[in-house]
């Protein structure tokens, strides 16, 4: 008999990943991912967002990570659950995150989301551009280039 600790999430990512460098010298990403479920409830709609936190130590990862994660799009996260325990202001506080490491998964499944607030007024007409038809999926460091 044998343990599995995994857990996958699809979901839009809360602000664009920040890259810290640990002692060791091996760089890593930080990374907030929203889920959200919809239902109604009594006739009027209902919404609850979750929020995970993501902890990405696999190096390739992080290099895609730092290239092309981006405030609002839409990603698959596959790695495992990481308990923790911290003191803050002397209240023990508890932590959930989840980490990918090199037998995790990361995949960009959309373009950050459009913001009609900031594109520009000249690109209006232009016509958008065609979405690739898959999108690619790395696993830990065996990535493309």
């Amino acid at each position: 008999m044998f343990n599995v600790n995994r857990v996958e999430i699809i979901g839009n990512l809360g602000r664009d990943p920040e890259i810290r460098t640990a002692q060791s010298g091996k760089s890593f990403a930080t990374l907030s991912v929203a889920t959200t479920e919809r239902w109604t409830s009594n006739g009027q709609p209902v919404e609850r967002t979750d929020w995970h936190r993501i902890t990405v130590l696999a190096q390739g990862l992080v290099k895609i990570l730092q290239a092309h994660g981006r405030k609002g799009q839409l990603v698959r996260v596959s790695g495992k659950l990481q308990h923790s325990k911290y003191e803050k202001d002397g209240i023990t506080r508890y932590a959930t995150d989840v980490i990918v490491g090199n037998n995790g998964e990361f995949a960009i499944l959309s373009a950050k989301r459009a913001d009609a607030t900031t594109a520009p007024a000249e690109d209006a007409d232009a016509p958008a551009p065609e979405a690739p038809t898959t999108q690619p999926t790395w696993k830990g460091d065996d990535v493309p280039f």
